[in-house]
C-alpha cells in the first residue's frame, strides 16, 4: 500500500492504521491479562479442593502446560504492542508521543507484567513436580 498523507488518508474511507493496531493489541493484551488470572485461580481453587494424589497431579501438569501457553500467547501479543508503541512514538503529532513528552516517558516498561506471568507459570510447574515427587500429598482425611 502507498504511502498516503494525513488529508488525504482522513477524506478516504477508513484504513488500517497504528493507532486502530495498539487499539487491538492492547485489548488482546488486556483479556489475555485477565484470562490468564481468572484461570490460575480456577486452578487453584480446583487443586485446593482435590480429593485423590493422581487429580492433584494431572490438575496441576496440565494447569502448567496451559498456564505457559498461554504466557507465551501473552509475552507475543505484548510484544507486537510494544513495537507499536515504539512506532507511534515517533510520531510527534501523536496523543501517545505528546503524552509522553508531557510525562517525561519515553519507553514504555512493561516488563513486569511478563516477569509475573513466567514467575506464576514456574511455580505453578514447580508444584505439578513437587507433587509427582509426593513432597506435596493430599491429606488422607479429605
Amino acid at each position: 500500500m502507498p504511502n498516503i498523507d494525513n488529508e488525504t488518508r482522513d477524506k478516504t474511507s477508513p484504513v488500517w492504521d497504528m493507532s486502530q493496531e495498539r487499539a487491538l493489541l492492547e485489548g488482546l493484551v488486556s483479556q489475555r491479562l485477565h484470562f490468564f488470572l481468572i484461570f490460575v485461580s480456577a486452578l487453584l481453587a480446583t487443586a485446593i479442593n482435590a480429593k485423590l494424589q493422581i487429580q492433584l497431579q494431572l490438575l496441576l501438569t496440565s494447569g502448567a502446560a496451559i498456564s505457559w501457553w498461554i504466557a507465551l500467547a501473552f509475552s507475543r501479543v505484548l510484544a507486537r504492542l510494544d513495537v507499536t508503541l515504539k512506532i507511534l512514538s515517533t510520531d510527534e503529532t501523536h496523543p501517545f508521543s505528546q503524552v509522553n513528552r508531557e510525562l517525561g516517558k519515553s519507553e514504555v516498561g512493561r516488563g513486569w507484567v511478563v516477569l509475573f506471568l513466567w514467575a506464576t507459570c514456574l511455580l505453578i510447574s514447580i508444584a505439578a513436580a513437587l507433587v509427582w515427587a509426593r513432597l506435596i500429598t493430599v491429606p488422607s482425611g479429605a
